[in-house]
């Protein structure tokens, strides 16, 4: 190919990209209509691709997924909402192959988290118990609640140290109690087993 060869294609190509930029539309119609005829054709020759340079698309796919990870959590998540028993399996099937480190590994990683945000893991157990009473639950931030209430206890409205901190639902959830900021208040480890029998807060105060 000569050189007059190679910058008459040049000049072609930046026309046919400038054309597409202006043509989005058109362009996007065009191609699926053209999928649409040649589906069959298209997916065996990807897949004849793919199989071809397997280890270069599996790099590739994995700059991506790096570079994109919202986009990839969200199409991973529309896609396991879709094929829920399908995901399901995959996931034992990953799991059995792991064997017991795999579990070792989970149980270390769930611990350590545990330890490391300790607010949030009692903000699960009190969302556990509220769902199995069938209360009223919303968004709960117990470092809001903490920061709200001062670390001041609110049965015996004294300072409360972080080794005691608990918190307490003001209108308990026997009672239909909702788990929610709004009914919930820093409390002593103490004061809050204390009104473990179901105590309203007048009453509370009455028992003390």
């Amino acid at each position: 190919m000569t050189q007059e060869d190679e910058e008459r294609r040049r000049h072609q190509r930046e026309a046919s990209q400038r054309w597409k930029a202006r043509n989005k539309e058109r362009v996007r119609v065009k191609v699926k209509e053209h999928y649409d005829a040649n589906r069959e054709s298209i997916l065996a020759a990807r897949k004849e691709r793919y199989w071809a340079n397997r280890e270069g698309e599996l790099a590739r796919q994995k700059v991506y997924r790096e570079s994109n990870p919202e986009y990839h959590h969200r199409r991973f998540k529309l896609w396991r909402d879709a094929h829920k028993e399908q995901a399901q399996a995959v996931q034992r099937t990953w799991q059995a192959k792991q064997g017991d480190d795999y579990r070792k590994r989970c149980c270390v990683r769930v611990h350590t988290w545990m330890q490391a945000n300790p607010l949030k893991r009692a903000e699960q157990r009190s969302r556990y118990r509220a769902l199995k009473r069938n209360a009223l639950t919303d968004l709960v931030d117990f470092a809001f609640t903490a920061k709200r209430d001062r670390m001041m206890c609110g049965i015996c409205h004294k300072r409360v140290a972080r080794k005691d901190l608990s918190f307490d639902h003001i209108v308990p959830l026997s009672k239909g109690g909702a788990h929610a900021n709004w009914n919930l208040q820093v409390a002593h480890s103490l004061c809050n087993s204390r009104r473990n029998v179901g105590y309203l807060p007048a009453q509370m105060r009455m028992a003390v």
